[in-house]
Parts: C-alpha cells; sequence; structure tokens
C-alpha cells in the first residue's frame, strides 16, 4: 500500500481560527485476491448473461453434495481457492476543517471529508469463502476494483469542549462530538 497527504493550515485573521485543507490519497501494491478454481465453463449456450455476468456450467448450489458436482470442474473437491495478489484499488480523500484552539476554556472545530476508495476483495473475513462470496461485482474470479465496503463518501464532524477547573491544578475538559456521514454502500 502506497500512501500519501498534502495539507496546507492558515490561521485565519479574525477570531484564532485555524483554516486547514487535506489532500490523503493511496494506491494499493499488493492487496489480496481470491479466485475460485473448480467452476466448470458453460458445455453449451452463451458463456455470458444478457447483463454480462459470466455464466458457469450446472445449478448453484453449496456444500460437497453430489448435486452440486455439476458445476464443479473437480467433482471430488467442494471448493478450491486461489488466493493471488492484485495491485488494483485505490481512494482519496479531502478535507476542509476550521478550528479555534481552547480560548477562555472553550474550544470548538467542525470538517467536512469528501472520499473515493475502491477495492478488489474486501477482505472481510477470515475464511476464504466468506471473502469470495461478499464481493458485490458480476464475476467475482474478476480483477477490477469497485466501491469499498468501508468507503464513506462524505463525513461532517463538529466538536465542541468545555474546560474546568473542578479541583485546582487539576483541569478536566468535557466535550460534545456530532459525526454525520452518508455510511457504508454495502
Amino acid at each position: 500500500l502506497w500512501k500519501g497527504n498534502v495539507a496546507l493550515d492558515h490561521k485565519l485573521p479574525f477570531g484564532n481560527i485555524t483554516f486547514t485543507a487535506e489532500l490523503s490519497f493511496l494506491k494499493v501494491d499488493s492487496g489480496i485476491q481470491y479466485e475460485f478454481l473448480n467452476y466448470k465453463a458453460p458445455t453449451s449456450g452463451p458463456v455470458t448473461a444478457p447483463d454480462g455476468r459470466v455464466l458457469y456450467a450446472g445449478t448453484p448450489t453449496s456444500g460437497t453434495s453430489s448435486s452440486s458436482s455439476g458445476r464443479r470442474r473437480v467433482a471430488a473437491f467442494a471448493d478450491v481457492y486461489y488466493l493471488t495478489n492484485s495491485s488494483k484499488g485505490s481512494g482519496t480523500a479531502v478535507t476542509l476543517q476550521l478550528a479555534r484552539p481552547m480560548k477562555d476554556h472553550w474550544s470548538w472545530s467542525a470538517s467536512y471529508t469528501r472520499s473515493n476508495a475502491t477495492e478488489v476483495q474486501p477482505v472481510t473475513s477470515s475464511v476464504a469463502g466468506s471473502n469470495y462470496g461478499a464481493r458485490a461485482i458480476f464475476n467475482p474470479n474478476e480483477d477490477i476494483a469497485s466501491t469499498s465496503n468501508t468507503n464513506i463518501k462524505d463525513r461532517i464532524v463538529i466538536q465542541v469542549a468545555r474546560e474546568f477547573e473542578f479541583i485546582k491544578k487539576f483541569k478536566t475538559t468535557v466535550a460534545a462530538v456530532y459525526q454525520g456521514r452518508t455510511g457504508h454502500p454495502y
């Protein structure tokens, strides 16, 4: 994974407020990709569906029963996965923030982040079959990047803090934080 960022802080001429603009980016170097090797190619008819999905022989079933052997290249094996690497996937994020440091026992900040992230495999499980099956894509064997499962497109964070000194020389800070976001895509 290659990751970098560029940021600019500028103190505004009023209110002791700092404006920050940041651009973060990342590029996958060696991400994980699972492929299912035991699909049997269709012996008759089209090899792709009208919407572009790849078709395989037999009826989709799960488990090791003989009823699913019609779609397997080697009937004696149920699930055969190949773990390889992919260099596809990336992410960018732009953040704009206004912040005022603690002054007269009060501080605040407000920020907005816009991001976009893509990945080949989300790898959200410790089991190969779950990782392979969890892809939201036409052909899970393809090495193409799609929207990341954890991509949060828009995010707003607002924070207000108040400093107290209930006991002399021992400061306590209480903060309220709001986070609004567009949510996970899947």
